[in-house]
């Protein structure tokens, strides 16, 4: 199965409507996510569907203002959701063969508003948030998938209290661990591996920041998908990729940042082989 996320900033001239459908195409997506998105749902359907006879599904939010547009090629009774947040949203994802995960989107509050400290405060927000999904289904197989506008060696991304996800397959592969007498679960993040020079994929980063400040990463990877050590031997993690381009249409600038004419994110995409 094969997923992908992109925060389009809110474009919605045909370029992009293009590159949605090739992105999909090219890559074979199962699931699309998308936030940030202004083109209405029906017009996104029938595009993803040119020449096709239903290939794709919409998976609509129950709420009438959703960050998040979703598409999916498996029917609506097979994607349904589970509950819904302002920032955060939880599909039952059912694979009529191999089973079900759940599928956590995020899209959480922006530097350009709230600092680290902010966002660091509010992370316990989204580890509740996923607690109480999977209470709710009744198990943890879970991905979380957004635009977390957080580094991944954030304290908000990394503390117990928060969403406590480790670069270490076989430090995730634990499951838990204990502090002040609290069992913490792990997620793992497989997104470290494109920092640096010798970093996986072309960039450092999904989204590129120049400032004058006397701290600044330039390349940042807020986009990210992280996921529960029950998922780790489904998750093809050579799959990963931050794409720089689509199909002969490249995302990055002649300086080899990020074309904002396009969007201000880089999409990402993953596959899971439920099988195993």
């Amino acid at each position: 199965m094969k997923i992908g996320f992109w925060n389009i900033a809110g474009q919605t001239n045909p370029v992009i409507t293009d590159l949605i459908y090739e992105w999909t195409t090219i890559h074979k997506l199962d699931i699309v996510v998308l936030i940030e998105c202004k083109i209405l749902m029906f017009d996104l359907l029938n595009s993803l569907n040119r020449g096709k006879i239903s290939d794709y599904f919409a998976s609509p939010s129950y709420r009438p203002k959703s960050y998040f547009q979703v598409f999916t090629k498996l029917d609506s009774e097979f994607s349904k959701p589970i509950t819904e947040e302002r920032r955060c949203e939880a599909r039952n994802i059912v694979d009529p063969v191999y089973g079900n995960f759940s599928l956590v989107m995020i899209h959480f509050q922006s530097k350009m508003h709230w600092d680290d400290n902010d966002q660091n405060a509010h992370s316990p927000e989204i580890k509740w948030f996923i607690d109480e999904v999977e209470k709710q289904v009744g198990h943890n197989r879970t991905i979380v998938i957004g635009d977390f506008n957080m580094n991944p060696f954030q304290a908000g991304m990394v503390q117990t209290t928060g969403l406590h996800a480790t670069m270490d397959r076989r430090i995730a592969r634990t499951g838990s661990r204990i502090v002040s007498e609290e069992t913490y679960t792990y997620f793992y993040n497989p997104m470290w591996s494109f920092f640096g020079e010798k970093g996986k994929g072309d960039v450092n980063g999904t989204f590129f920041y120049h400032s004058a400040k006397p701290i600044t990463y330039f390349w940042n990877i807020f986009d990210q998908v992280i996921l529960r050590p029950s998922l780790l031997e489904a998750f093809l993690e050579d799959s990963l990729e931050i794409l720089t381009a689509i199909g002969s249409m490249s995302l990055l600038n002649p300086q080899r940042t990020i074309d904002k004419q396009i969007s201000d994110h880089l999409p990402i995409v993953f596959e899971l082989n439920l099988k195993i």
